[in-house]
């Protein structure tokens, strides 16, 4: 069974008082062994404290030092979300700009096949009116040279 320093100098403390006949020079040791011992354990609790605010110190800069990574990473996460945001919005307006030049440019496009169709259809009319004329111009020599030959 391991006794603590504590547990040791509690059984060396009630051996010497126990020891009731012990003379003065017994007691001064006595008294010194004890007081020796106290210097001891105040030294142990010294150094426990030392070690104890020690670690704590380097779990508060292990702390520091995690918030500050968490930090910069979140900087981060957000700078870089800022910059896709950018880049999306460029892309809409870029798209956006794509599909109104190209709806002006087929509304163009549509309004020039448009202008050509009715000219065509216009030449067709003047092509049809043209031959119906010729047809009764024709029509009109033949009846007059009927008319002419039966005379």
């Amino acid at each position: 069974m391991n006794l603590s320093d504590k547990d040791k100098f509690d059984i060396d403390v009630k051996n010497e008082l126990n020891n009731q006949d012990n003379s003065v020079e017994d007691k001064i040791l006595v008294k010194e062994n004890i007081l020796s011992q106290i210097h001891y354990l105040e030294q142990k609790i010294v150094e426990e404290r030392d070690k104890l605010l020690n670690q704590l110190r380097e779990k508060e800069e292990q702390k520091v030092s995690l918030e500050m990574r968490l930090e910069t990473i979140q900087n981060n996460i957000d700078n870089r979300r800022k910059m896709f945001e950018k880049e999306l919005e460029q892309l809409k307006n870029s798209i956006s700009k794509d599909v109104e030049n190209m709806n002006n440019s087929y509304s163009v496009e549509i309004s020039e096949w448009q202008k050509k169709l009715k000219q065509k259809q216009n030449e067709l009319e003047q092509l049809r009116n043209k031959s119906v004329f010729e047809e009764a111009q024709q029509k009109m020599l033949l009846d007059k040279q009927n008319q002419s030959a039966k005379k």
